[in-house]
C-alpha cells in the first residue's frame, strides 16, 4: 500500500504543465513562488500541488490518514491578489476517500464544500494556509524538494507500515500531565476514551470520562462525557462517587508537543498545556 500512497502523490506532480507558463499574464516570479509540491509541517499528513495553467493557478491536494484512508481537496478557482501578494482560492471541495483492497477500488464522498483559502509565501519559502474554517485547519507548508521526499514519508507514512511506528491518529494516545491533572487517552477501532483525574485534596478527586472520535477536517478529538467527584477515606479507599453532569462536551487538540483540553461545559482547563508522560524504563 505504500506504493499506492506514492502513486497518489506522484499524480499531483504529474498535474504540473510547463508549456502554459510561456503565455502567463501573472509575473513569472509570482508563478515560481507558488508553483511547487507542498507538504504540511505538522503531523496531519497534508500534501498539495499548486500549478499554473491557461492563465490561472490551480490547487489540489491530499491528506493521508493511513494506507487505506485519506482525503482529497481542490478549488474551483485560485486568483492572485497582487495587493495582498496572496492566492485567494474559492469553491473548495473536501472528499473522504477510502481504498478497498479486496476490490481494488477507491470510493469518495464529499464532506465539505464551498470553503475558501488564502495562500501566501514568506521569504523562507514557506506557504501559509489560512481561512478554510473547519474544513482544513490553518497551517504552514514547506516545499517537498526542501524537506526531502523520503524524510516526509518517514514522518507521515512509514509508521503505518513498520512495527513500532507511530500512527498519525494515535498521536493522542498515552498519558499526559499538567499540575495536579492527568489525562489518559486510549483508542480502539477509531473510538477514543479519555479519562481525566484532578486531585482537589487527599480525600477528593474530580474525574472526567469522555468518548471521542477524530475529526478529520481539524485533526482534533471531539466528544461528550460525564464529570464526577470521587471521595476517599483515610485509608485511601473509595467511599463515594457523585455524578456532577453527564452532558459535558470537550475537544482535545495537539499544539506542538502539548495536548490542549477545551472543556465546553465549565472551561476548567483554560490556559493549561498537558505534556506527555513517557513510560518508566524507556530510554530515549
Amino acid at each position: 500500500m505504500k506504493m499506492l500512497i506514492r502513486a497518489m502523490l506522484a499524480a499531483l506532480l504529474a498535474c504540473l504543465p510547463m508549456a502554459a507558463l510561456a503565455e502567463a499574464p501573472v509575473e513569472q516570479a509570482v508563478i515560481d513562488a507558488f508553483t511547487d509540491t507542498w507538504v504540511g509541517e505538522g503531523n496531519e499528513g497534508y500534501a498539495m500541488e499548486i500549478w499554473y495553467e491557461d492563465g490561472a493557478f490551480r490547487c489540489s491536494g491530499t491528506r493521508f490518514i493511513d494506507v487505506n484512508d485519506g482525503y482529497s481537496f481542490e478549488f474551483e478557482s485560485c486568483d492572485y491578489d497582487a495587493a495582498a501578494k496572496a492566492l485567494v482560492c474559492e469553491g473548495g471541495v473536501l472528499r473522504h476517500e477510502t481504498y478497498n483492497e479486496a476490490e481494488g477500488k477507491i470510493t469518495a464522498e464529499a464532506v465539505a464544500t464551498g470553503f475558501g483559502a488564502t495562500l501566501t509565501v514568506d521569504e523562507a519559502h514557506h506557504l501559509h494556509w489560512t481561512g478554510s474554517g473547519d474544513a482544513i485547519p490553518d497551517q504552514m507548508f514547506a516545499s517537498l524538494d526542501e524537506v526531502g521526499e523520503e524524510s516526509w514519508y518517514d514522518n507521515h507514512i512509514e509508521g503505518d507500515e513498520e512495527e513500532g511506528g507511530e500512527h498519525t491518529e494515535n498521536a493522542f494516545v498515552g498519558d499526559w500531565m499538567c499540575d495536579r491533572a492527568t489525562i489518559y487517552i486510549d483508542e480502539d477501532d477509531g473510538v477514543y476514551t479519555v479519562h481525566i483525574t484532578w486531585g482537589a485534596s487527599a480525600f477528593e478527586t474530580a474525574v472526567w470520562d469522555y468518548t471521542c472520535t477524530l475529526d478529520p477536517a481539524t485533526g482534533a478529538l471531539t466528544g461528550t462525557g460525564r464529570q464526577s467527584t470521587q471521595t476517599y477515606n483515610e485509608n485511601s479507599e473509595l467511599v463515594a462517587t457523585d455524578v456532577v453532569y453527564t452532558d459535558g462536551a470537550a475537544t482535545f487538540t495537539l499544539d506542538g508537543d502539548a495536548l490542549l483540553w477545551n472543556d465546553a461545559k465549565e472551561d476548567v482547563a483554560q490556559g493549561m498545556r498537558f505534556q506527555r508522560v513517557e513510560p518508566e524504563g524507556d530510554d530515549f
